[in-house]
């Protein structure tokens, strides 16, 4: 109806910050199918991407442009200019996407206002244009990817701030999540983190994070290496527990084991996949919410099995079912023992990583990841794929110990109360927080 031209097939533009290079594939597979797919990134991602999209438009590309010309400018002049450009740009490309797009993917919790200078600061105007979206019957999904719809309590990256600034944050992420909640018509995001949504969401690991065979760097035969080669490839080390996992490797040297251990830290992704090429075993994360990330998923494709731990592998099995990732997903406690023995036996390694690539093929290729959000656009999606918010009563994070949460989490409702949780509607998950504060630490 609010549309310039009818069409049979629906065009689709996918945005805004890159990881992984998920974006840019979606899109490429996208176009590939013959549908009309723009991606826009408002910034370059760090890392680089493998595929090139090689689309033109000149609103879109005026907005990225100028995007990037504001969070680099120097002098305040220089950053009131760009700032201004930046929000006639982005209104612009709400404009012209309404025309002509009718299906929108946007993740880590952006939209086209949601970055922009002044308008980001609240919440109501950063996500007007959702609003916009859903008034003109335009179907939005929003594909949270950890840490923009994770409680900044359970979020390693906040447990050394100031508490007035997590209980701002907390406050932030809140209404961020409630304000996406209300205008888009689907929701995709991990169980683990489940604390501020009232409706129920799709399960992040139903979709799955797309995987293309251009990532299969690693010959299926090799010379034989006398060491095995232990790869640890960490975007925020002390997030993701590179120090402990340093210690656990070299305990287990000193316990006589043969191993060479490459630590790949922010670096570009044709280097990590260099070292994938000749990786028997995958470290990723110590206190980790998901069987398998991006890392994981990439040595998968490869054959290379991956250990990961956290508190939510209690957990995972029972909400996943079928679509659990093949990982060595365990609790923290047992790590090293579960490294250790696929240190001893390399055919529970190829078993691990055979599962790890039949899975990524079937279930996380890209091809099906695409068809994945074609059916979701299509309504055309089992209930099995939903997760209910209000039956979630895991209660620890990322980047964080039991005795860390445990103690941040007191802080915070020492000074405000239970209520700065924000999750008084959620009794299971409330009376998992209250043992956690008043009583013991772990609360599984």
């Amino acid at each position: 109806m609010w549309n310039i031209i009818k069409r049979k097939r629906k065009n689709v533009f996918v945005g805004f910050e890159e990881i992984g290079g998920n974006l840019t594939r979606i899109a490429f597979e996208y176009n590939r199918r013959g549908y009309k797919c723009y991606c826009l990134l408002l910034v370059d991602y760090w890392a680089g991407t493998d595929i090139n999209v090689n689309q033109k438009n000149f609103i879109f590309d005026l907005y990225g442009k100028c995007y990037r010309k504001y969070v680099v400018a120097d002098g305040v002049v220089n950053k009131l200019i760009y700032a201004i450009l930046s929000i006639i740009a982005g209104i612009l490309s709400l404009c012209y996407a309404i025309c002509f797009y009718d299906n929108y993917i946007f993740d880590f919790g952006t939209s086209f206002f949601s970055k922009l200078p002044f308008i980001s600061k609240v919440p109501c105007l950063a996500y007007f244009d959702l609003m916009i979206l859903h008034f003109f019957k335009k179907k939005v999904i929003m594909w949270y990817m950890g840490s923009d719809s994770r409680p900044p309590y359970i979020n390693g990256k906040y447990k050394d701030k100031k508490i007035s600034s997590i209980i701002r944050a907390t406050s932030k992420t809140y209404a961020s999540v409630r304000m996406v909640e209300r205008y888009c018509d689907y929701i995709i995001d991990n169980p683990a983190q489940a604390h501020f949504h009232q409706k129920k969401f799709i399960i992040f690991q139903m979709i799955g994070i797309p995987i293309s065979k251009e990532f299969i760097v690693r010959e299926q035969k090799r010379i034989k290496n006398p060491m095995v080669k232990i790869v640890h490839a960490p975007s925020a080390p002390k997030i993701k527990g590179t120090k402990y996992i340093r210690r656990i490797v070299e305990k287990l040297k000193e316990q006589g084991y043969s191993i060479e251990y490459s630590e790949i830290i922010q670096k570009p992704h044709v280097e990590v996949m260099k070292e994938l090429s000749t990786a028997d075993i995958v470290v990723d994360e110590v206190f980790a919410d998901t069987p398998l990330g991006g890392l994981g998923i990439e040595a998968a494709v490869n054959k290379v099995p991956t250990v990961v731990s956290g508190y939510f592998s209690l957990y995972a099995g029972a909400i996943l079912g079928k679509y659990m990732p093949p990982s060595c997903y365990c609790v923290p406690e047992r790590l090293e023992n579960e490294l250790r023995k696929l240190l001893d036996d390399e055919a529970e390694r190829i078993k691990l990583g055979r599962a790890a690539f039949e899975f990524a093929e079937k279930q996380w290729s890209l091809e099906q990841v695409v068809q994945n959000f074609i059916d979701i656009f299509e309504d055309n999606i089992s209930e099995e794929w939903f997760f209910d918010p209000y039956t979630s009563d895991y209660p620890y994070g990322v980047g964080m110990s039991r005795g860390e949460v445990k103690e941040l989490v007191r802080k915070l409702v020492a000074k405000k109360g239970l209520k700065v949780l924000h999750i008084n509607d959620k009794p299971k998950l409330l009376e998992k927080y209250t043992q956690l504060i008043y009583g013991k630490e772990n609360v599984l």
